[in-house]
């Protein structure tokens, strides 16, 4: 049985972020070749968009929660303002439901919580961008199979099971050599519908299964800067 939910992310992809291409910002940045497990913490409730399809707001707003740097006072209401900023700045009709990572992005932008943003292209800067820098705001389709996560929060993407609709979450961690997946390196998401989904709102997903989810009209936004921060670590 399918849960009462909308997803609602929407694909809008302007050429022009090609300049922006995390894998520029990875190069200059003095790192250590390959990954490192590492998961970025969240402070504070877990979002829960409920019927809304307001998921492009509670992605970002999951994005300025987390660490390294985590904004105060986001909550439901700020997430729902960042969706219908965002709805205003995409290049749908008015009354389009939903709206798109990258209006969420110029979203965020406006409201001075970010300087701007970058994009991964390709599954491997994906997991070199959530290790080192920082999470990843993420819009895929969402298979009917993804709405319910086993018991240890693994996520089965089976394409087959048919797509529910776009959807736009937070990748906010790694996790190499996991017993989870025997040894498959996951992605750990953390998802807009509450602390009852999931392990306590969040799931992982094989790294080879979100490679096929980007390429089939996904996204992957990382943040540069952010402001009205309330602590950092």
């Amino acid at each position: 049985m399918t849960p009462n939910r909308t997803l609602d992310r929407l694909v809008e992809f302007d050429e022009r972020s090609r300049d922006y291409n995390v894998a520029d910002r990875l190069a200059t940045a003095g790192l250590p070749p390959g990954l490192v497990s590492h998961t970025w913490g969240i402070p504070g409730e877990k979002l829960d968009q409920g019927a809304d399809g307001a998921c492009v707001g509670f992605g970002w707003a999951a994005e300025l929660k987390a660490y390294p740097k985590a904004v105060a006072g986001i909550g439901y209401t700020q997430a729902m303002a960042i969706y219908h900023a965002a709805q205003k700045l995409d290049g749908f009709p008015d009354d389009q439901e939903g709206s798109s990572v990258l209006a969420g992005a110029k979203a965020v932008q406006a409201d001075g919580y970010i300087d701007g943003y970058h994009w991964a292209f390709n599954i491997n800067d994906v997991c070199r961008a959530v290790s080192f820098l920082g999470p990843v705001v993420v819009g895929t389709n969402w298979p009917n199979s993804m709405f319910y996560p086993d018991p240890q929060g693994l996520l089965e993407v089976d394409e087959g099971s048919g797509v529910a609709g776009g959807h736009c979450y937070l990748v906010s961690g790694i996790v190499l050599g996991s017993q989870i997946a025997h040894g498959e390196p996951l992605l750990r998401i953390r998802n807009s519908w509450g602390a009852g989904w999931g392990r306590r709102g969040d799931a992982f997903v094989r790294v080879s299964d979100f490679a096929r989810l980007l390429a089939a009209s996904g996204e992957a936004c990382i943040p540069d800067g952010r402001h009205k921060v309330a602590e950092s670590r």
